[in-house]
This record gives structure tokens, C-alpha cells and sequence, in this order.
């Protein structure tokens, strides 16, 4: 998301699940919603998706969650920073939008 209201709650249909809050239903309704003829099947799995393109754990995760109806939410004032080759914070986050196009989104796994 690249462009989002400042401490607030908005609804999402996917983010990184490091820091994430949850109640159990909705586990127990992934888990008893899954093909009962795929004893492999788990809550987090990487893999493919088609087009030469991967998608991850936590993304696939989030896929699930709205297979299943079940809406995310996101607090934009909740924000963990992630370290790659430097810190991605909300400081760098903003930097990044004042000098790029906003809107790319998850409609580039399409």
C-alpha cells in the first residue's frame, strides 16, 4: 500500500505477517475448510502461482484468509520496521513516496 491515511485502520487484502494479530476462528476455519484429500496442506506455504511468478508465505497466507471470507485489517500507525540491505521504516517509506508514482500495489502479481 503505498499511499494510506496516517493512524488508522483501513481494510487490506494482504501484508507480511510478521507482527500479526488474529483470533483463532479464523485459523480453525481455514483448517476446516481445507481439501480433506490434501493431507499436505499447512497455513503458511510458499510457491507458485503461475506466469513464472512466486508467491510467499505471507501472501499466501492472506490468499487463504480471503478464500475463506475473512477480512484484514491494517492500524497505518502499527508500523514494525524490516531490515533487507537497510531499514524499511515508515521515515523511508515516505521519502520513497515523495519520489514515486503511488498505485502499483498487489495488482503487479496479476
Amino acid at each position: 500500500m503505498d499511499d494510506y491515511p496516517k493512524d488508522s485502520v483501513v481494510p487490506i487484502v494482504a501484508a507480511g505477517t510478521g507482527a500479526l494479530l488474529m483470533h483463532r476462528s479464523a485459523l480453525k476455519k481455514i483448517r476446516d475448510g481445507h481439501d480433506e484429500n490434501n493431507q499436505d496442506w499447512c497455513w503458511f506455504q510458499d510457491g507458485p502461482i503461475g506466469g513464472n511468478k512466486w508467491l510467499s508465505e505471507d501472501l499466501s497466507f492472506c490468499a487463504k484468509l480471503q478464500q475463506f471470507g475473512i477480512q484484514m485489517y491494517a492500524h497505518t500507525g502499527a508500523i514494525l520496521q524490516h531490515h533487507k540491505m537497510m531499514w524499511l521504516d515508515a521515515p523511508m517509506h515516505d521519502a520513497w513516496l515523495q519520489n514515486n508514482e503511488a498505485g502499483a500495489g498487489l495488482g503487479q502479481l496479476q
